[in-house]
C-alpha cells in the first residue's frame, strides 16, 4: 500500500479553481497543458515521483510521452526534463497525454534561442562590475 500524504490548501483550491475554468481568460490549450501539470504534481504531492525511462534520473511529474521519429512511435511512462527537451528537438513529434487530454509539440525552428531565466540578471551584474571598476 502507498502512504498518502498532505496536500497544500491553497494547492487544492488552485487546482479546482483550474479545473472549474473561474478564470475563464485562458485558451482551451494553455488551459489543458496547466491541467496536466496540476494534475502531475497533485499526484507526486500524494504519491511521490518515478525514475526517467531514458536516463533513470528522478521525475517528479509523472506523464506518459508518447514519441513520434522516423514514422515509429515509443511510448515512456514519464521522462525528466532534460530528456524530454532532447526527444523534443530530434523528433517530429512529442505529446504529453494524461487521460484524454494532451499536448503536442513540435521541433522548435532553427536558429531560434531560449531566453536564459537568468539573462537580465546577468546584465545586471555585468554592468554594476563595470561601475565599480571604474570607480
Amino acid at each position: 500500500m502507498i502512504a498518502q500524504r498532505q496536500v497544500p490548501a491553497w494547492f487544492l483550491q488552485e487546482y479546482l479553481a483550474l479545473i472549474a475554468n473561474v478564470d475563464g481568460s485562458l485558451n482551451p490549450e494553455e488551459r489543458i497543458r496547466l491541467l496536466i501539470f496540476q494534475h502531475a504534481e497533485l499526484n507526486y504531492q500524494l504519491f511521490g515521483g518515478r525514475r526517467c525511462s531514458l536516463c533513470n534520473s528522478a521525475v517528479r511529474h509523472i506523464v506518459a510521452v508518447t514519441i513520434e521519429k522516423n514514422g515509429y512511435e515509443t511510448l515512456h511512462p514519464c521522462l525528466c526534463t532534460r530528456c524530454l527537451e532532447g526527444e523534443r528537438a530530434l523528433s517530429e513529434r512529442v505529446v504529453l497525454r494524461l487521460g484524454r487530454a494532451a499536448v503536442e509539440y513540435k521541433p522548435r525552428p532553427e536558429g531560434s534561442f531560449t531566453k536564459r531565466w537568468d539573462d537580465g540578471q546577468i546584465e545586471t551584474e555585468n554592468k554594476s562590475k563595470a561601475a565599480r571598476q571604474h570607480s
